[in-house]
């Protein structure tokens, strides 16, 4: 965009070619803002008719948008097979670090990157750590967001490299560690955030309720509600964090009142590790998967021996 930014604004370019150059670079020209800045910031706006040919260029596509539709192809065919061999690993009796490392190196992507910090962060390999989250932007450019929880997830390794130099394991720190991390995260959401909460709250019971979305301008926590205009008629469940790694919440919504109701987590075998009785036609239940093993599982809301809803909860 930048490039038809100064091809535009060339002295004496004729204004044919000008238009000719941008309908040949539809991708560049879709850009937000390129538009309005033909028309308004140019240094020769350009004419009402040739916008109109710009625009109607964009229904055409290039070998660009081929290429980078095939690539994303290509990329979810490796997160699928990512996903599959992870799977795998974890279903043997231990895990190998090395092999769930080297799996998530084959996906380039910011949420990869973090997963492969979070592997080094379990075997106390603090600077290896370190460096592929400082090493991010190598892959992607971050954006602003992305900067901020990229330092936030640099301050959680710092304080646990710091302790464990200390003779400590991250369930054994002091109250002004504790403090900080609580600080860290404070009201967000991302995944050091959500790392830091399940720590907090599986060592030091300052558990907080996952964040599940809200009304415009402001953040809700998870509450048993009554469903919305758009899912009425239907049973509803939610769970959430998911995946977990040690604790999720499971919101339900019933049309009517349950016989007998239960909420049973199965593994893939169809048996059942957690019992939880349901009371009312909307409520909530905390899932302890600290003792679970890694994997997927099966929640099923029961009323009078029938599933009434099931979802898959994913134990990390």
């Amino acid at each position: 965009m930048e490039s038809l930014k100064q091809a535009v604004n060339k002295p004496n370019f004729p204004m044919a070619m000008k238009a000719e150059v941008c309908i040949a670079n539809p991708d560049a020209t879709q850009k937000e803002g390129f538009i309005k800045w033909l028309e308004l910031e140019a240094n020769e706006p350009m004419p009402a008719y040739l916008i109109a040919m710009i625009e109607a260029s964009w229904e055409t596509k290039t070998f660009r948008t081929d290429m980078e539709l095939e690539l994303a192809d290509l990329h979810t065919a490796i997160c699928q097979r990512a996903t599959e061999m992870l799977y795998v690993e974890h279903q043997k009796p231990v895990p190998s670090a090395a092999q769930l490392r080297w799996i998530w190196q084959q996906v380039r992507t910011t949420a990869a990157r973090y997963a492969e910090a979070n592997v080094l962060l379990a075997q106390g390999n603090f600077a290896a750590a370190r460096t592929v989250i400082q090493d991010m932007p190598v892959d992607k450019a971050l954006k602003a967001p992305e900067v901020v929880e990229q330092q936030r997830m640099l301050g959680y390794i710092t304080l646990l490299e710091t302790a464990a130099g200390a003779g400590r394991s991250a369930a054994e720190l002091n109250i002004s560690e504790v403090n900080q991390l609580k600080a860290l995260i404070a009201d967000q959401y991302d995944r050091p955030s959500n790392w830091i909460s399940n720590l907090l709250c599986l060592y030091y019971d300052e558990c907080r309720a996952p964040r599940t979305g809200g009304n415009t301008g402001g953040e809700k926590n998870l509450q048993g509600s009554r469903p919305s205009q758009a899912v009425m008629g239907q049973n509803v469940i939610q769970i959430a964090p998911n995946p977990t790694q040690t604790w999720s919440t499971m919101s339900y919504t019933l049309i009517e009142e349950p016989i007998n109701g239960k909420i049973l987590v199965k593994d893939l075998f169809g048996r059942v590790v957690i019992s939880k009785q349901m009371n009312g036609t909307h409520g909530q239940v905390v899932l302890d998967t600290r003792q679970l093993s890694k994997g997927v599982y099966v929640v099923e809301c029961i009323s009078n021996e029938e599933t009434l809803r099931s979802d898959r909860l994913v134990v990390q």
